[in-house]
């Protein structure tokens, strides 16, 4: 048998693009500095970091902390206060685990 050499037609790698650079000195957007305050501090958007959160609770992860946040328990303070069957509901959680970690809420709190 023959060698054959089958003749594939390759496509044309395309052509790189080009970027147009101005001759002279870029200046700063002075509409940008202007919009910008240096002398106002950060604001912060996380919690205390010393604060206890709900995952330093026994049980409680990420996934129970979002679950009872948006039932509107966000602080052990809260959890304390709530009542076991809507913790139990809103972690999707039985009534017992729900009154452990209400206890173990208190018992954080007071100590």
């Amino acid at each position: 048998m023959r060698n054959r050499l089958v003749s594939v037609a390759l496509p044309r790698e395309p052509q790189l693009p080009t970027f147009k650079v101005p001759d002279g000195p870029i200046e700063p957007d002075s509409s940008a500095a202007a919009d910008e305050d240096e002398s106002d501090p950060p604001q912060a958007t996380e919690s205390q970091p010393d604060a206890p959160s709900l995952t330093d609770i026994s049980g409680i992860g990420p996934v129970y902390a979002t679950r009872l946040a948006s039932a509107g328990i966000h602080t052990i303070e809260q959890l304390a206060e709530a009542r076991a069957e809507e913790v139990a509901a809103a972690a999707d959680v039985p009534r017992t685990r729900a009154e452990r970690w209400i206890e173990a809420a208190r018992n954080a709190r007071t100590g």
